[in-house]
């Protein structure tokens, strides 16, 4: 009773488990029927209405979830048709690998230096294709070297045979482009073509790197990489070994901007304006959102921007903080909106993180315990996923989080000061320093902290039936701990 009460209370909860199961269904059938899927969603719902207005019955709600079940399935199966590729495609081509297709197209991300190539991701932006991106492989000249002239935001104008295969959703050798230095060449390029909303993203994704050269140029290199990526999303500064010492740290997070990052900033703002006050509250979300723009739109900082949105309107209406429902909701609008979202690592990882900590996290008075206690419920709650995608296991990452989240705050309010204070350029570099060294300080304690012995356990991969086994006894660990009220809320 005490589970079917509490499950009760969050009927988004089992809307958003009806979705995912349907999207789940769709994809293994792997045979797009959204015609079928869509009749049995309304048939069902038709059943649900006229057996609740007539009987009174939990039949009513019970049909109600599986008409979400069949939602969730039509959804899928609407994505499913449109990444089938076309008869064309199915005859994959016997001529030379000669290109002969000329494209105009924009960089989405800092080109990446990989062994004799860089990396990146362009949009393109004319013809059949127009508005995919994809990634994309660069033979670098080490003679000339043009490719240092590439920068986020750039266009080109790029000569390569272009086919379905390249844009089949299945991520897979196809799914890349591999040029020559002398197959693509800067140019200025028209965004005409494009939808508003894509000629925003390239604006911002030009201002960003603009902002990116203007601070490495003001600061030094010391902790840049951490600062970029944690302040604006831009990762492609950070080498190597300080991805792996955040890794084995257990403070990868960080380095990816997501709720964590948004809910500093909306922070920040709530000190400058009222926070039940609507007007305030409608600037606040302008300016999450706009940052949201600023950094590249990424799935997972939409996914940050539209609970902190949540948040507001929660607080517009003097109701109470974010709550599993809160959660559940942003979990079918993302769904509804793109169902392969489920299949995203950092999709599931931000969910069961923030599901984690407002079901298990209990409230302190103690701001360190309180911290303790919140990291320790994120890492619970994803474990088992970590130890499936990932096969590692960080023994320090509780304690860590007593350093890294407070420096975040640190970083983040004082990239905010630094911005503010451009029109003072001596007093903005003084700022970029200090802010340089505590990244730069970070840096180091994480890298000294992923030297310590036993600081993360290797090799841990376990297969789909262990997670979900794994799972079990974490939900039946909890019941077992809340029924005799050792968390006490």
């Amino acid at each position: 009773m005490y589970v079917v009460k509490n499950i009760q209370l969050y009927p988004f909860f089992r809307i958003a488990i009806a979705l995912m199961a349907g999207i789940l269904v769709a994809k293994a059938m792997d045979n797009p029927m959204p015609g079928i899927w869509m009749a049995c969603a309304i048939g069902v719902y038709l059943m649900a209405v006229v057996s609740y207005f007539l009987f009174k019955t939990y039949w009513g709600a019970c049909l109600l979830f599986l008409a979400c079940f069949f939602l969730g399935g039509w959804r899928m199966s609407i994505g499913l048709a449109a990444d089938m590729p076309s008869a064309s495609c199915l005859q994959p081509s016997l001529k030379s690998g000669i290109p002969q297709d000329y494209s105009q197209a924009v960089f989405l991300m800092e080109p990446q230096v990989h062994g004799k190539v860089i990396m990146t991701r362009m949009m393109l932006l004319d013809g059949k294709y127009r508005g995919k991106s994809i990634p994309v492989s660069i033979l670098r000249d080490t003679v000339s070297n043009k490719w240092k002239q590439l920068h986020e935001g750039d266009g080109i104008i790029v000569r390569a045979e272009l086919s379905d295969y390249l844009f089949l959703s299945d991520n897979t050798y196809y799914n890349h482009l591999f040029l020559f230095e002398d197959d693509c060449q800067k140019a200025s390029v028209t965004l005409s073509q494009l939808d508003v909303l894509e000629r925003v993203r390239v604006l911002a994704l030009r201002f960003r790197s603009v902002v990116l050269q203007r601070l490495r140029a003001e600061g030094s290199d010391r902790g840049f990489g951490i600062l970029a990526a944690m302040t604006l999303g831009d990762k492609s500064y950070l080498d190597k070994k300080v991805r792996n010492d955040f890794a084995i740290t257990g403070s990868s997070h960080v380095l990816a901007l997501s709720g964590l990052h948004l809910g500093i900033l909306y922070f920040i703002l709530s000190i400058f304006f009222r926070k039940r006050w609507w007007a305030s509250q409608m600037i606040i979300l302008l300016a999450v959102w706009a940052f949201v723009v600023l950094v590249g739109m990424s799935a997972s900082v939409i996914r940050s921007a539209l609970m902190i949105s949540l948040c507001c309107i929660i607080q517009m209406m003097d109701r109470k903080n974010i709550t599993v429902n809160t959660l559940s909701f942003s979990a079918v609008v993302m769904l509804l909106i793109n169902p392969e979202s489920l299949y995203d690592i950092s999709f599931q990882l931000s969910f069961l993180s923030v599901f984690g900590i407002l079901t298990m996290a209990p409230r302190c008075h103690s701001r360190i315990v309180s911290l303790l206690t919140v990291s320790f419920a994120a890492q619970l709650a994803t474990l088992p996923l970590v130890l499936y995608y990932f096969g590692r296991l960080s023994c320090y990452g509780v304690l860590t989080s007593l350093v890294v989240i407070p420096a975040a705050f640190v970083i983040l309010y004082g990239s905010v000061a630094v911005f503010i204070t451009l029109p003072f350029l001596q007093l903005s570099r003084w700022l970029l320093g200090r802010v340089e060294s505590v990244t730069y300080g970070l840096e180091r304690l994480l890298g000294w902290v992923a030297g310590l012995p036993g600081a993360s356990i290797e090799h841990l991969y376990i297969n789909r039936l262990q997670v979900v086994l794994l799972y079990v006894i974490l939900v039946c660990g909890y019941l077992f701990v809340r029924k005799f009220a050792v968390f006490k809320k």
